[in-house]
């Protein structure tokens, strides 16, 4: 992931710590990663390493000092000429189609990929009367939704299915990508390539990257109704929301208090003010004044309208002083950005 996080710094423009560049691609569910994924554009690439199972991202950012390819100025971080050099050689990166906020923030496109991967071994292995194949790793959902999509069209048909849909859409892509694709999924008597087994003139990373930008491909395009399983957890959970924010949001809407929603959800109060946050910016019908007065928030909005975007919560605190807490400021900022995007 050395990649993804020079270009996540770079983006941050010097304004966040390596750590923050860290929580993006990690998904990390605060409302700080979630107002800078918006504030920086960066919803392409947040929540990228989730589900990577090489070097953590945390040590890779290490290494990127010590390779000085980034350098710290306190708690900024910024790309050395050295890092944007080797930036510039990952042109790749750009080519693909990456959809991480929404596909592998909550995880859609692993579950995406589990009922793939099994659909596609157990037709294989069906249609071929081949009954003793040992099945590829899927939740118990995920297996029903397997048997439910062979069971009502059989094995046959799913099959043609299948390969009709993957060879249309996998010829759109780059032929390196499809390889890397089709190598990834489980056969009548093979379970599939690992990412380290792929990777030989390409790094893991630019395996890994290149696989789930095809599965966000395929996840966009429209599937058989006989195939619509595969797919339905995406509408059905489909939320700009943590799954942990949702649950909060309920508490909000009976005018509970963040220490009453606090109590009941057995949560910390800073982790409830993260959910507050989140729901201020996504949720146009968040119940502001249940949380800060209509005087605190306009002396705070002036605040943050006329303040550098690039500021951090620090800065803006020395300038609200009595004005607000770290948590009102937050919350202002999140309100705002509501706003502007019910506006734009």
């Amino acid at each position: 992931m050395k990649t993804i996080l020079l270009h996540v710094l770079s983006e941050l423009q010097e304004s966040r710590s390596a750590s923050g560049a860290v929580h993006i691609i990690k998904g990390k569910r605060s409302a700080q990663t979630i107002q800078d994924i918006q504030l920086f554009h960066l919803s392409k690439w947040a929540g990228a390493a989730r589900f990577w199972k090489g070097t953590d991202p945390s040590a890779l950012a290490e290494e990127l000092f010590n390779q000085q390819l980034i350098t710290g100025a306190g708690r900024r971080a910024a790309l050395t000429n050295k890092g944007f050099e080797q930036l510039k050689q990952a042109e790749w990166l750009q080519q693909l189609y990456f959809q991480g906020r929404e596909y592998e923030w909550n995880g859609f496109a692993e579950a995406f990929w589990r009922k793939l991967n099994l659909t596609v071994q157990a037709a294989g292995s069906l249609a071929s009367k081949n009954k003793g194949f040992l099945p590829v790793y899927a939740e118990a959902e995920e297996r029903d939704a397997v048997r439910k999509i062979i069971k009502s069209a059989g094995s046959r048909h799913v099959n043609r299915l299948l390969y009709n849909k993957l060879e249309g859409e996998l010829s759109l892509l780059s032929e390196r990508s499809a390889d890397i694709f089709v190598s990834r999924l489980a056969g009548n008597a093979s379970q599939g390539k690992t990412v380290k087994q792929l990777a030989g003139r390409l790094s893991e990373e630019e395996v890994f990257l290149r696989w789930r930008s095809v599965l966000h491909w395929l996840m966009k395009s429209e599937w058989p109704a006989e195939l619509q399983p595969l797919i339905s957890h995406i509408e059905k959970q489909k939320s700009r929301l943590t799954n942990s924010a949702e649950k909060t949001k309920r508490f909000v809407y009976e005018g509970k208090t963040k220490a009453e929603i606090a109590a009941l959800r057995g949560l910390k109060s800073s982790t409830v003010e993260d959910h507050l946050v989140e729901l201020a910016m996504f949720d146009p019908d968040f119940p502001a004044h249940n949380y800060i007065s209509e005087k605190r928030l306009k002396d705070l909005s002036i605040i943050l309208q006329s303040s550098d975007q690039q500021e951090t919560l620090k800065e803006l605190k020395e300038k609200a002083g009595d004005k607000g807490s770290y948590f009102d400021i937050r919350l202002a900022g999140a309100l705002l950005k509501n706003r502007k995007g019910a506006e734009s």
